[in-house]
């Protein structure tokens, strides 16, 4: 139908100019409930409303209204009038709302008025705009964020991120911690884990045994340095204190230490080698408690005088006073 359709003026009663005989016709109870088409007047349908969000409901019903109104005469019924001619002006979305309401709810004006108001009210321009941005935002995501977004029921760009967000968060921990552990969902606000495909989970386990490999290696160099530097320290201080250097003989080295019974003999040879034996034959006379005797007193023998006066001579005399060389009792 074509969005400039031109509707005459339906009246029950003829314009002014018109003859009497006319106005007999126009009486008629058959010509009550259409009008007579005034050719005089012609009264131009608001475009029809496809409910795109181009252009509100509550204008465009309005609109409709005053010229559905200016068409009829006031005898009519103007609900019924309305009823009738609004699914003419009808398109796209606002038709198909209009079409899967009861039948009933069809030819009452005023209730299919705020069915439509509902959807295609005020606040239709900006819930489309929050639509297309919803749209945009979902297009933009990778299908596996898609399909989840899908399966969240998100229905806003506010909710849809905060999915997004969480499959994010949740894809991230799952490539750090571990490929092999499943997302369970604990309640319906949690966001399901995405798990990788069998391509990353091969790569996945690559790069972990790889790692593991490298921290292995990696140890074993530490060790290793750490040997070697004992090693290097132990020879440093064995030529240190190498005999060469102190000018000693080693070839006793090349044989086993002896044990400390063998070492005693060895000295003990060693020292008879240096300093002569005890005399065993008459060469040296040994020495005896007879060959020194002690000297005999001064006093005769045999006889003794206790008193003290009665002793002549004294074994240890003086230096002072030297007496005779023949006198007994001295050292010759």
């Amino acid at each position: 139908m074509d969005d400039n359709v031109t509707v005459h003026e339906l009246q029950s009663s003829p314009p002014r100019g018109l003859p009497v005989r006319l106005s007999g016709v126009l009486s008629d109870s058959t010509l009550s409930a259409q009008g007579a088409v005034s050719e005089a007047l012609k009264i131009d349908l608001p475009p029809p409303f496809k409910g795109d969000g181009t252009e509100s409901f509550s204008s465009w019903a309005r609109r409709f209204e005053v010229a559905v109104e200016a068409m009829s005469s006031p005898d009519m019924d103007y609900s019924a009038m309305r009823s009738a001619i609004l699914p003419t002006r009808l398109s796209d979305a606002a038709f198909l709302l209009w079409d899967s309401l009861p039948s009933a709810t069809k030819k009452d004006y005023d209730t299919v008025k705020v069915k439509l108001g509902v959807v295609f009210g005020p606040k239709y321009d900006h819930n489309a705009i929050e639509g297309e941005k919803f749209r945009r935002f979902v297009a933009g995501l990778d299908p596996s964020l898609q399909a989840k977004i899908h399966e969240q029921g998100a229905e806003d760009i506010e909710e849809a991120l905060r999915v997004a967000s969480r499959c994010e968060r949740a894809r991230v921990a799952l490539q750090l911690n571990s490929t092999d552990h499943a997302c369970r969902v604990t309640s319906a606000d949690q966001v399901a884990m995405v798990r990788p495909r069998p391509s990353e989970d091969k790569l996945l386990q690559a790069v972990e045994q790889l790692t593991l490999t490298v921290d292995g290696l990696r140890q074993e160099v530490h060790q290793l340095h750490e040997k070697h530097g004992l090693l290097a320290a132990r020879f440093r201080q064995r030529g240190y204190y190498s005999p060469e250097r102190y000018g000693r003989d080693t070839s006793r080295r090349s044989s086993p230490s002896p044990n400390a019974h063998q070492r005693y003999r060895e000295q003990d040879t060693d020292w008879k080698g240096h300093y002569p034996s005890s005399p065993r034959s008459g060469t040296y006379a040994r020495y005896e408690r007879t060959d020194y005797p002690r000297s005999p007193s001064p006093a005769a023998r045999g006889r003794r005088d206790p008193s003290p006066r009665s002793r002549q001579s004294v074994r240890f005399q003086s230096p002072e006073r030297q007496a005779p060389l023949s006198q007994p009792g001295n050292f010759h």
